[in-house]
């Protein structure tokens, strides 16, 4: 191995050791109250060690959503084109969405914050995630127009923002209710989800 490529380890393993400890702070804090400080300490390594890899506190959460929504994004495409009808596709998708969320509870609870609390240059990090996510739900929602699969009555501009923002809101419901879930209300939450589902994308696409 050469130098450079030694070089080159090195640094994405640095990488991996800060992003790893930022996710288990993010498990049990709350994100402003994460410093870089005490991801330095998590992390074994010297503050300014941190600082060599992300200048501050915003340019790493922003690489760390990154990299949770690139594992998001890769599970929606699979659902896309494992599904045949554009409710399936849907349906398979946000089934997707609820199994990271399970999963990957660090990077769901960053990816639902982030947003409404860091700078607009860490924002900008995440636009080009966040458009390939768009764009994909974008297209199997006009591909399922086309088939006339998609309630015509419907305004296409707006389903993919309308799916999103509820299916992450009822998300964020069984998040913050989760301990308490089942026993106030003798609900499960897979449950609940998967009957969320069915009378959202069963009010979009045509029977």
């Amino acid at each position: 191995m050469s130098t450079a490529e030694r070089r080159k380890r090195e640094i994405e393993n640095r990488k991996k050791m800060i992003l790893g400890a930022t996710e288990k702070l993010i498990m049990s804090q709350e994100l402003d109250s994460i410093t870089m400080n005490a991801v330095a300490e998590k992390a074994q390594l010297a503050k300014g060690t941190v600082y060599l890899y992300f200048k501050d506190k915003d340019q790493l959460l922003a690489a760390l959503s990154v990299k949770g929504l690139n594992i998001l994004l890769k599970k929606f495409e699979r659902a896309a084109v494992e599904g045949t009808s554009t409710k399936d596709k849907l349906v398979g998708m946000l089934r997707q969405n609820y199994k990271y969320f399970q999963k990957y509870p660090a990077y769901y609870k960053l990816n639902a914050e982030f947003e409404s609390k860091y700078s607009a240059s860490a924002l900008k990090e995440l636009e080009p995630i966040s458009v390939k996510i768009y764009a994909l739900f974008n297209s199997v929602i006009d591909e399922g127009f086309s088939k006339g699969e998609i309630n015509a009555k419907l305004d296409g501009k707006y389903l993919a923002n309308i799916m999103w923002g509820t299916t992450v809101g009822v998300m964020q419901f069984l998040r913050i209710h989760s301990l308490q879930f089942n026993r106030s209300t003798g609900l499960k939450k897979e449950e609940m989800f998967e009957n969320f589902l069915e009378s959202l994308i069963n009010g979009m696409t045509s029977n």
